[in-house]
């Protein structure tokens, strides 16, 4: 019940954020009344803002990986490789329509995915690292 309630909530945010975005975007850049290209080249400041914080977030997760890829190698590298792939599928996104309002619903859907990987990466090196002591027995 606990976890459905943590579900919906995120979820909820979710929306909010995409909600927001929306209504902000909508402030600042209004229809028909800005400059010729200034809303051309606030799409495209948006465009490279997205590709470089996605960026970012891969290249700050590498020596995470490469730790994991030193007690599992082949596992580390597969976790790797499906992060990087999955950046790939979200800066293709970019490149091919590209839209304010979507693109914040999809750096948070990066960074949950990001989130839920490196859970994974984590809970590997917390069983590897770890010695498991088994409990006393009471007599």
């Amino acid at each position: 019940m606990k976890n459905i309630i943590k579900f919906i909530m995120i979820l909820g945010t979710f929306a909010l954020v995409y909600y927001a975005g929306d209504l902000t975007i909508k402030y600042f850049m209004p229809e028909n009344r800005s400059i010729a290209n200034s809303s051309l080249l606030f799409l495209y400041g948006g465009m490279l803002g997205y590709i470089l914080l996605i960026i970012f977030v891969v290249v700050l997760q590498k020596n995470n990986y490469d730790q994991l890829r030193q007690h599992k190698p082949l596992f580390g590298k597969l976790l790797h490789s499906f992060h990087v792939m999955l950046a790939i599928v979200f800066i293709s996104y970019a490149l091919i329509s590209f839209d304010i309002q979507f693109s914040v619903l999809l750096v948070l859907i990066f960074l949950f995915v990001s989130t839920l990987l490196d859970y994974v990466r984590e809970r590997l090196m917390q069983e590897i690292n770890g010695s498991p002591i088994p409990p006393k027995k009471i007599l």
